[in-house]
């Protein structure tokens, strides 16, 4: 598939560059996603084993400098590690996402790409990589800060029905 090939190819630039490349798989199908990319990239691609714990999970994808993800969770979780992401948005809910944190240009539509826009992509990616992390970490620590707030007023609410149900 289109996707993948492009992967490979931007995959195997990275390696021969002298990056390593990790593939955390988050899904039994990511696992031999994984196996295949491994075998099409070779030792510098190193496949992290499927995890049930997702502080593991975590762990593992907040070993990466960047981070370019299929999957809306991992795009997620490396967002929320403080990792930058790429996301190869195959749904409008990986742009969704993306948007918000303010971070919709590092959505990548994958009926669009290809090798060189891919590697493009990333490259830029990782000279930016410092400035991308604080405005995603920023954006992410405001999410956070909106949703304990919420949880609180929830929590509020839940002892005192009669105060009323909070405002959104």
């Amino acid at each position: 598939d289109r996707a993948f090939d492009a992967v490979v190819a931007v995959a195997r630039e990275l390696a021969r560059r002298g990056h390593r490349l990790l593939h955390v798989p988050l899904h039994r199908v990511d696992a031999a996603l994984g196996a295949r990319l491994a075998a099409a990239v070779g030792p510098a691609l190193e496949v992290a084993p499927r995890r049930a714990d997702v502080g593991a999970v975590v762990a593992d994808i907040a070993r990466c400098e960047v981070f370019v993800g299929q999957r809306l969770h991992a795009t997620v979780l490396a967002a929320a590690s403080g990792v930058p992401p790429l996301s190869l948005a195959y749904q409008p809910k990986c742009l969704d996402f993306l948007e918000s944190i303010d971070a919709a240009d590092l959505a990548v539509p994958t009926e669009s790409v290809d090798g060189g826009g891919l590697l493009e992509r990333v490259e830029g990616l990782l000279a930016a990589a410092t400035a991308v992390r604080e405005r995603v970490v920023a954006a992410v620590a405001a999410h956070r800060r909106r949703q304990e707030r919420r949880g609180a007023e929830l929590v509020a609410w839940a002892r005192d029905p009669a105060a009323g149900w909070p405002a959104l």
